[in-house]
């Protein structure tokens, strides 16, 4: 049986569905006195699991101490896990994060592959047990894609999706005690996936809405299906469990209707969950003045709830095929924000070059992270987020001083807020590549957090 079509990048476009990594505190103080002089002790050297500073403690978004200086990135934890990296996370407060990672990331002679669940339980960090298929048969190095969901404390939905020809992609729900398979998803013709960004799945309620090729399917608590959808789904999310329907939106694409002969370019389309059934949504279109440049085309690639202004924002681009004609117009991204039942576009500073990632996410401010390195805030504005500290080389292979500094990329697979907090969390993956002269540098797990201002 073929597997469930899903994006290229699904292992991105799984981000919107998750709420984030570090739960960790920053303190300038030292560590209470056993009572002995500490006079020319000389401290330890920190390991690349000691970030100098910080201590296992829930992050804050209020105090001085609890916020990233100079509006950067800040590593909170860094498992002692070699050649490995997060790549799925779901939050529900900052004393519930759940991060799943891989092993066997190497870029050389990878590791045989195998998955871990780390729990933050408001105390402590824990490896928890993953469900017992994933433990026994261990994962393919061609896995496509991980996702990590939950509503409320105690509830933890995981999504599988293997490689092609692997087998089908498995959902799975954590009830606080025991792991349970969901039944088997409905069959979806084979088909392109639609979208490279935003969210594959999102719970609310007690249901769950999947990205499955271009279509979205639905698990109602009991069985699944795949309720009529008339455009190309490229993004999910979902607002936080209330009384009532669960509020749910999927964005996308849909073909143009070419009518009278004039340009049809592809323009962006939405949806929201109502009466169970998704309710088509008026969404505004992008056109581009004559002449058309060739194979033009609008679309909506991101969509997030953000609970401090209580509106559901979406992004994406107009754009077309460069390289066909002298004089190309500026392709431009597109803004959009409503109350869930209508669209309006957002007003933003310059919005010719913005461009969304998977790891979009409101920033507890008003504003958004638009991906790892940009920030849009409250009043529209372009913001920069720097890279954070380096940290201490890696013991497996110790390195003499480089010559030229070869970084240490931060490429973070997720990115959320954390509710209730102005702290956006992110988990991925390190490169320590001074310390590795055969392209097979060391790899870690890391969780970072940016306290915007």
């Amino acid at each position: 049986m073929d597997p469930l079509p899903l994006s290229r990048r699904a292992l991105l476009g799984l981000s919107a569905l998750t709420g984030a990594v570090v739960l960790v505190g920053c303190s300038d103080e030292e560590a209470p006195s056993s009572g002995k002089s500490s006079v020319g002790r000389k401290k330890p050297a920190p390991t690349a699991t000691d970030v100098p500073r910080l201590r296992d403690q829930p992050p804050a978004a209020e105090g001085a101490d609890a916020r990233s200086p100079a509006d950067a990135w800040r590593y909170s934890h860094v498992p002692e896990r070699s050649g490995a990296g997060y790549r799925a996370m779901a939050v529900t407060s900052q004393d519930d994060v759940w991060l799943l990672g891989v092993t066997g990331m190497e870029a050389k002679n990878p590791g045989p592959a195998k998955a871990f669940l780390d729990h933050w339980d408001g105390s402590a960090w824990r490896e928890r047990e993953l469900p017992s298929d994933l433990r026994t048969a261990g994962v393919s190095a061609g896995t496509w894609a991980w996702g990590l969901a939950a509503s409320r404390a105690g509830e933890l939905w995981l999504v599988h999706v293997p490689g092609r020809d692997e087998g089908r992609p498995r959902v799975y729900r954590f009830d606080g005690k025991d792991w349970h398979t969901l039944p088997a998803l409905p069959e979806v013709p084979e088909e392109a996936g639609g979208g490279d960004h935003g969210g594959m799945m999102c719970v609310a309620g007690g249901h769950v809405w999947l990205r499955v090729g271009r279509r979205v399917a639905h698990f109602d608590g009991e069985k699944w299906d795949v309720p009529k959808l008339p455009f190309e789904a490229h993004a999910l999310t979902a607002a936080p469990d209330g009384d009532g329907e669960p509020r749910v939106w999927v964005v996308g694409m849909v073909e143009g209707t070419c009518e009278g002969g004039g340009e049809c370019s592809p323009q962006p389309a939405s949806a929201r969950w109502a009466d169970g059934a998704w309710q088509r949504m008026r969404t505004p279109e992008y056109h581009f003045p004559d002449p058309v440049p060739p194979e033009a085309w609008a679309t909506l690639d991101t969509v997030t709830y953000d609970p401090v202004s209580q509106q559901v924002w979406a992004f994406g681009a107009n754009d077309f095929n460069h390289g066909e004609v002298d004089e190309e117009p500026a392709s431009r991204g597109i803004v959009l924000r409503g109350d869930g039942t209508r669209w309006h576009k957002a007003e933003v500073g310059d919005a010719t070059e913005l461009r969304a990632s998977g790891l979009a996410c409101p920033d507890g401010t008003g504003g958004f992270l638009i991906d790892t390195w940009e920030r849009l805030d409250k009043d529209g504005h372009h913001r920069s987020v720097k890279a954070p500290a380096r940290l201490p080389e890696p013991h497996e292979i110790p390195m003499p001083p480089r010559k030229y500094d070869f970084d240490q990329p931060m490429d973070p697979a997720v990115a959320a807020l954390i509710p209730g907090t102005r702290t956006v969390l992110a988990a991925g993956v390190v490169t320590f590549n001074n310390s590795s002269d055969d392209g097979n540098p060391p790899l870690r797990p890391v969780l970072a957090r940016y306290d915007p201002r």
